[in-house]
């Protein structure tokens, strides 16, 4: 896989509600049961300039999406909870048996040790945590967590 270098465009701002765009992180995908968590999401990743955001409703699904997609993803933002099928861990897990090694940013709402645990975890299990996130999400945190994709994709 060909490094991705990510940048923002050092002509916009964030003032007058502009927001800087990265780029060459062109795609992602979002794997969460809740639709309006989902497309909200997307809206966030679409409106820092990536331009291709694919979406599962579950992990199955991304598991699908994953052995179809090629180019594969970017990167990964993943829900811990996905009932009633397999949860954020289990995909995490699967992930690691099937050599999946694209960066993750794990999101939830849950208690943020819990979700700091869980990418902790999956360090473990050798995937590339570049966020550990508490929903809602914000433009600024996911912002944060891609311009650490960005420093370690240089």
């Amino acid at each position: 896989m060909v490094p991705i270098i990510a940048f923002e465009d050092s002509n916009m701002s964030d003032e007058d509600g502009v927001l800087p765009r990265f780029r060459c992180i062109v795609s992602t995908l979002i794997v969460d049961n809740n639709p309006i968590e989902r497309e909200h999401a997307a809206a966030l990743c679409r409106d820092l300039g990536i331009v291709t955001v694919h979406v599962a409703s579950n992990a199955c699904e991304a598991l699908s999406l994953l052995a179809a997609l090629n180019p594969p993803p970017d990167f990964l933002i993943l829900d811990l909870e996905m009932l009633p099928t397999m949860d954020g861990t289990q995909l995490l897990e699967q992930l690691q048996k099937h050599s999946i090694t694209m960066p993750v940013i794990v999101v939830s709402a849950r208690d943020r040790a819990l979700i700091d645990f869980v990418g902790e975890m999956a360090g473990v299990l050798g995937l590339d945590v570049i966020g550990v996130l508490q929903k809602p999400l914000t433009v600024g945190v996911l912002r944060q967590s891609l311009r650490r994709f960005a420093a370690t994709a240089e």
